[in-house]
């Protein structure tokens, strides 16, 4: 998926809590890669909100747009009642984060 795509990016939030924009970090193409999710079903209530999936599934609103880009959902307009979501494993995207997080951080290896 094109996470850079003008529609995709017009439909979303751009810049989270912490200050990072979800479509620009590097860790929503790699998201694809995790082979184990648990399938949610949109409710009523839940229509629209991937905080409140998110919320739901992890205990954290955080994570939502890592459900958007995990299951390509372009705007929270297509989040509607019957949808199925797939929820990728916590424990894979915390596996998945601390590896970029290493990546970008690496610790040096200079003897004092």
């Amino acid at each position: 998926m094109d996470y850079n795509n003008r529609f995709f990016r017009v439909h979303s939030i751009f810049v989270d809590a912490y200050g990072i924009d979800p479509l620009k970090d590097k860790m929503a193409e790699r998201l694809g890669s995790i082979t184990k999710w648990t399938p949610h079903v949109v409710t009523q209530a839940e229509r629209g909100a991937l905080d409140l999936i998110s919320e739901i599934e992890y205990g954290t609103e955080d994570y939502w747009w890592h459900i958007q880009a995990y299951n390509g959902v372009c705007s929270w307009r297509e989040v509607i009642e019957g949808l199925t979501l797939k929820i990728p494993d916590y424990g894979a995207i915390i596996a998945l984060t601390t590896e970029m997080t290493q990546m970008s951080n690496p610790v040096s290896t200079i003897a004092i």
